[in-house]
């Protein structure tokens, strides 16, 4: 099992996030990627795309997004409103187009809990800044 961080818009999502049951990213792709069966699949599906920003940066994320996580790993998620991180276990993907004012790629979430940030030790809040 691991740990992934879901960053939710520098922390002003995190209680649509929780009450929602939910994460999600917005990356520059407007269409279900769910179709896409591998990373290859993913990778040609993207590329034929017109995408703004970092073209590399945005696929390693999908990749990670949808291939990497796995329903049942660990999720976190800042909430710079409370300066606490959402700890829940992640559920499957589905593309919303209504989640937000904006189509997201969303992954259900089961959370479990939140703790302060003023809590943890310098090691950790390091870790928690450095995943995805």
């Amino acid at each position: 099992m691991r740990m992934w961080m879901v960053r939710s818009k520098r922390g002003q999502l995190a209680d649509e996030f929780e009450s929602q049951g939910f994460v999600a990213i917005w990356y520059s792709a407007r269409t279900d990627l769910s179709k896409a069966r591998s990373e290859s699949q993913l990778r040609e599906l993207l590329a034929g795309m017109q995408m703004g920003g970092n073209r590399t940066v945005a696929t390693s994320v999908y990749v990670r997004y949808l291939f990497e996580m796995q329903p049942g790993d660990y999720v976190v998620s800042y909430d710079g409103s409370t300066r606490e991180y959402l700890i829940g276990t992640l559920g499957e993907y589905r593309y919303d187009e209504s989640a937000f004012e904006e189509p997201s790629h969303v992954r259900s979430a089961t959370w479990k809990g939140r703790v302060s940030r003023d809590d943890l030790s310098q090691s950790a809040k390091n870790s928690l800044n450095s995943l995805l």
